[in-house]
């Protein structure tokens, strides 16, 4: 059997959020991820450094929201 653990972290903004203060923050976070040292400090602590768009974390969810439906009810026929 394995385990698949780890923690989620988001940004979240208003759905309103003006274009230009999006596109600032999309480059920010896109830059701090393509950083060496960032990804490495990163990974060190155990953390796995990715940037989503919001839907493609959508789907990421989805796909993790259904592995665990499906072993709490594998669990569950037990």
């Amino acid at each position: 059997m394995a385990i698949r653990a780890y923690n989620y972290h988001h940004l979240w903004g208003q759905k309103a959020l003006p274009a230009d203060i999006y596109s600032r923050l999309i480059t920010a976070f896109e830059n701090a991820v393509k950083d060496p040292e960032f990804q490495a400090n990163l990974t060190k602590a155990g953390f796995e450094p990715r940037l989503l768009s919001g839907n493609q974390a959508k789907e990421y969810w989805r796909a993790d929201f259904k592995l665990v439906e499906e072993v709490i009810s594998q669990w569950a026929k037990k």
